[in-house]
């Protein structure tokens, strides 16, 4: 390794590259000789130069990763999961949100140099979204805490992996293509996923949905529906997915006349950065004691100012999604408050056959629940929903 050769982090996770494959073999090795020892049955002879292969070869990788983070000035960045085990006996190697905190983020904008003024200079961040608002968001979409995660992903990697520090601006061709995005958002969803386990097992029965629902299971069918769902697909020229659904993320193009191009490049909105910005009691307050009883008791994942947010961009943007919520609030304040009922009045009003109605209504209800519009009652079979203070003055007063 050239000792003036200078690395990049997207370099040090780079699997391809032979000294990070020298990395992983040297983790082998040291794991390898942590679980012979103690172990009086086999006998393996372990030569010294192996023990130094593997010494050396990590003490490289931890000084380069040092010296990076000296040139940032310690700011973070976003690790690669991958690297880490989620067993519970190793969670604390990396926190779940790590990165991924508003006080991380904000370690940019104050780090001197004028970064939030280049920041918002150089960044060529969109007005608006390619929502069409023409129908109400998918059905499929039945959370919206992993979009937010998912939007910090998107900010730690703009700002840690995509700055040249070097020459202080926005690398050109550090744009963050939507498959990478796809593979950092699954990996950090994943890793999140053990720990989000642990939190739901101390919820208070009858709170609000586990908050794990929505992150993905380590095989390849939940990470397409993860990356599908929340972060997007491409095909040709139109892109799905929450984060372009909702209006937070949009992809770079340009039109001229009838000529329309668009690219895999994904951008912030100006939605999408303010929404992303606010603070959130699971990825940023919780820490005391009182903080925690707090959410075993509610099971609540949004601050107050983020579901306000949350309804007056739906109720600005997304006309057809705050028709929809709204429309079910009337029909739950009318006494058609069960499950079947709800769906037979949705059937009416927005002329669905019953497999959609079904899919909108079970979306939309788990939306609303988390922006604590509804609460559900459930005894033995039978679920009961009605509606709170809060829904009452948003979307029927």
């Amino acid at each position: 390794m050239d000792e003036n050769e200078i690395w990049r982090v997207n370099e040090l996770i780079d699997e391809s590259h032979t000294f990070i494959q020298d990395v992983k073999l040297a983790r082998q090795v040291i794991e390898t000789i942590n679980s012979l020892e103690g172990v009086e049955e086999h006998k393996v002879r372990i030569p010294r130069s192996a023990r130094e292969f593997a010494d050396n070869t990590l003490t490289d990788w931890f000084e380069l990763i040092a010296q990076i983070e000296k040139k940032r000035g310690n700011m973070p960045h976003l690790v690669d999961r991958n690297l880490y085990s989620v067993d519970e006996g190793a969670m604390n190697d990396i926190a779940w949100n790590h990165s991924l905190t508003v006080t991380d983020i904000l370690k940019w904008f104050e780090s001197g140099n004028n970064f939030a003024d280049r920041f918002h200079d150089e960044y060529p961040m969109p007005n608006r979204s390619r929502h069409t608002a023409e129908d109400p968001i998918s059905g499929y979409i039945n959370r919206l805490f992993p979009v937010k995660f998912a939007l910090r992903v998107l900010a730690s990697l703009t700002l840690s992996e995509f700055y040249d520090d070097e020459n202080q601006r926005f690398d050109e061709e550090g744009t963050i293509e939507l498959h990478d995005l796809r593979e950092r958002c699954y990996s950090v969803a994943k890793y999140a996923k053990e720990y989000l386990k642990g939190i739901d097992l101390k919820i208070e029965p009858g709170s609000t949905t586990d908050v794990r629902v929505g992150f993905p299971e380590a095989s390849e069918k939940a990470k397409e529906r993860f990356v599908a769902q929340f972060i997007g697909s491409k095909r040709k020229n139109s892109v799905s997915g929450a984060l372009f659904e909702l209006g937070f993320a949009n992809l770079a193009g340009f039109s001229l006349g009838p000529i329309k191009h668009t690219s895999s490049n994904v951008l912030f909105t100006k939605m999408g950065w303010e929404f992303m910005i606010l603070p959130n009691p699971l990825l940023d307050s919780i820490g005391s004691k009182e903080e925690w009883d707090t959410y075993f008791d509610t099971g609540v994942r949004f601050s107050d100012k983020e579901i306000q947010y949350l309804l007056s961009h739906i109720k600005q943007n997304i006309p057809a999604e705050w028709n929809l919520i709204t429309d079910i609030a009337k029909i739950i304040h009318e006494g058609n408050n069960r499950p079947k009922s709800l769906e037979e009045q949705l059937v009416k009003i927005h002329d669905w056959d019953k497999t959609k109605a079904s899919q909108m209504r079970n979306g939309a209800l788990s939306r609303m629940e988390e922006l604590c519009l509804i609460s559900r009652e459930k005894v033995g079979r039978e679920v009961t929903y009605h509606l709170t203070d809060l829904c009452k003055s948003n979307l029927l007063g």
